[in-house]
């Protein structure tokens, strides 16, 4: 999430990255996202050790851009391994249970998790397991692409589940 010159954020334009393979570059990210559009950043993180932690952002020139990416790229092959994509856009203060809360309204929540940085604060994206695959159908169908708090939120399968 970067601020713009006027102080107002820009939202949805970074898709997290992971299930990369050891050896992706962040040359190799970009390249691949240039699919989808204008890739503004991409960065492959790497731990003291200098070797890669797997994962890697990505940031488009529009928030479009990243949903396409979403939409095209979650799942495919990159460099042997299927990697999955989130674009962020839960709200910064939600916990594990207001994202539980909010899915509740479309069907049974097993389990709702926010990801935290090391620090403790979200990093703004988060997972919903439902206890059937129409719930989760029903939340996707309802919230992608909804406004949450001023976040837009971009609801998928995630490939794995």
């Amino acid at each position: 999430m970067a601020e713009g010159e006027e102080g107002v954020m820009r939202i949805g334009r970074r898709c997290y990255v992971s299930n990369l393979a050891w050896r992706t570059s962040w040359q190799d990210l970009k390249d691949k996202f240039r699919e989808c559009g204008n890739v503004v950043y991409a960065n492959v993180t790497r731990g003291d050790d200098g070797r890669s932690k797997g994962w890697g952002i990505v940031e488009f020139e529009t928030p479009d851009e990243a949903i396409a990416a979403v939409n095209t790229l979650n799942g495919v092959d990159l460099g042997g391994r299927r990697i999955s994509i989130v674009v962020q856009g839960i709200p910064w203060k939600f916990t594990w249970q207001d994202l539980k809360d909010l899915f509740t309204e479309i069907g049974d929540v097993e389990r709702a998790d926010v990801m935290q940085a090391p620090d403790g604060r979200s990093k703004g994206w988060g997972t919903v397991r439902f206890l059937s695959k129409e719930a989760a159908q029903s939340a996707i169908d309802s919230f992608h692409g909804s406004d949450l708090e001023g976040r837009t939120l971009t609801v998928f399968l995630d490939k794995k589940a």
